[in-house]
């Protein structure tokens, strides 16, 4: 896509808007059966790692249909935010982040009820450290809701875990049979897959994000990561298929979802 409409500036952004969208698509629902049930319609929501915070526009954009007041803090290592974004300060505040994403030192303000870490963790060094300071800064009763390109998928994790936005895809009959191959490949086929295309994503079509390639099954990801932190009160509550990405860079998606059971 970016090479064949030679990078305009246009072509991108329609692109970033269109992914955006799609992500906001697969975290709304989540979102909403998990903070819906609240009192307090007020949700401070963290995004970490938000590159260009289009997702945390588009959920603004449908804040009052959803019954929220938004907010937003995005958290980054270098600021290269969406317009609509800069042209709210009263309603988005950045924050710069290390390298690393693991503290959140410069994240002030207390703790927040909705985090955000969407195809974040395979590119720092160390996820669980990343993943622990988002659970430092979670609120009791709140979420995090994790993207993550993932590897060791197979055709039963598909047909058991799939979104509704990933059933449509099973719909598809183009996606369905690109879905079926990626299931076929082996384990360390998936694995290669992944780490190319998330170089040529990173290095090629973007530039200084970090691609140290720390892939897992969803399995893996759940019992090693998102499991770690029971005796906190936080729990993994859904695992969901999403499927492959976007038709630039088609990683695999999964989606998770954990919540603070303390209050």
């Amino acid at each position: 896509f970016f090479l064949a409409e030679g990078s305009s500036s246009t072509a991108v952004a329609e692109h970033l808007e269109g992914r955006a969208r799609k992500i906001f698509s697969q975290i709304r629902v989540p979102i909403l059966r998990t903070l819906k049930h609240r009192s307090r319609r007020y949700v401070r929501l963290l995004d970490l790692g938000c590159g260009d915070g289009r997702v945390a526009l588009e959920l603004a954009n449908r804040a009052r249909d959803d019954g929220f007041v938004y907010e937003f803090v995005l958290a980054d290592t270098h600021e290269y935010l969406a317009k609509g974004l800069l042209d709210a300060p009263e309603l988005f505040r950045f924050c710069a982040l290390d390298a690393d994403y693991n503290t959140l030192d410069n994240v002030s303000g207390g703790t927040f009820d909705c985090i955000l870490l969407l195809t974040v963790l395979h590119h720092s060094i160390d996820p669980m450290k990343v993943f622990q300071a988002a659970v430092n800064k979670l609120a009791p009763g709140g979420l995090i809701v994790v993207i993550e390109s993932c590897i060791g998928i197979s055709k039963d994790f598909v047909s058991k875990h799939s979104s509704v936005a990933g059933r449509l895809l099973l719909d598809d009959s183009g996606q369905a049979a690109k879905i079926a191959e990626f299931v076929s490949f082996s384990s360390d086929e998936q694995l290669r897959y992944a780490c190319f295309m998330d170089w040529f994503y990173n290095r090629v079509l973007h530039n200084g994000v970090m691609v140290p390639c720390q892939f897992g099954s969803p399995a893996e990801w759940n019992e090693r990561v998102f499991s770690a932190f029971t005796n906190r009160g936080i729990n993994l509550i859904e695992t969901y298929c999403e499927g492959f990405d976007q038709e630039t860079v088609p990683e695999f998606h999964t989606l998770h979802v954990i919540a603070n059971d303390a209050r």
